[in-house]
């Protein structure tokens, strides 16, 4: 059986190269930014449009999931505003 990378491990992928950099440009901090709000947007999806049958828990986690989610993209939304114009992290 074939083995597939699955768009997490691609996203982590991508999180580690942007980790490797000693000073990460902003327009980096704002992509991860959106990807955790897409992310949290497509949890949120996932739980209430019946795309897939859920139980009580498997709605739980996913909502749990997106409020992590939304919690990183916050946080990281507050970094990215404190950045001087055309700075780094």
């Amino acid at each position: 059986m074939p083995r597939r990378i699955g768009l997490h491990q691609v996203g982590a992928a991508v999180l580690g190269l942007i980790a490797a950099h000693s000073q990460i440009p902003a327009r980096y901090v704002a992509y991860v930014v959106a990807g955790n709000a897409l992310s949290c947007a497509a949890l949120l999806v996932l739980a209430f449009a019946d795309v897939i049958p859920l139980t009580g828990l498997g709605v739980a986690f996913l909502l749990t999931g997106a409020l992590v989610v939304a919690v990183y993209a916050a946080l990281e939304y507050v970094g990215l505003r404190r950045l001087p114009r055309g700075g780094s992290a």
